[in-house]
C-alpha cells in the first residue's frame, strides 16, 4: 500500500513539474509571436515609406498617373516575391496540403 502511496505522489510530482515546463514554453512562444508581430509590422512600415519615397520621387519628372504606375508595379513585383519566397519556404519544409481520403 505504502509502494502504491509513493508511486501516486510521484505521478502527480511529474505532471506538475511538466506542467511548469509547458508554462515556461508557452511563455517563451508568446512573447517570440509578440516581437515577431512588432518586427513585421515595423518592416512594412519601412517598406511603405520606402514605396512612398519611391512615388514621391517619380512624381516629379513624370505625371502622378504615371508615377502611380510605375510605384504599382514596383508594389506588385514585390509582393510576387514576397509570394514565391513564402511558397518555397513552406515547400522546403516538406508542406503540403492535407489531401481527403
Amino acid at each position: 500500500m505504502e509502494s502504491l502511496v509513493r508511486l501516486i505522489v510521484a505521478a502527480f510530482e511529474l505532471v506538475e513539474a511538466e506542467g511548469r515546463m509547458l508554462r515556461d514554453q508557452l511563455v517563451r512562444i508568446a512573447i517570440a509571436m509578440a516581437l515577431g508581430v512588432i518586427i513585421v509590422i515595423l518592416a512594412m512600415t519601412g517598406i511603405g515609406f520606402l514605396l512612398f519615397s519611391l512615388f514621391q520621387f517619380l512624381a516629379r519628372p513624370l505625371t502622378p498617373a504615371g508615377a502611380a504606375a510605375v510605384f504599382g508595379v514596383v508594389a506588385l513585383l514585390l509582393a510576387a516575391i514576397g509570394g514565391a519566397t513564402i511558397r518555397q519556404l513552406l515547400a522546403s519544409r516538406g508542406h503540403h496540403e492535407p489531401h481527403d481520403h
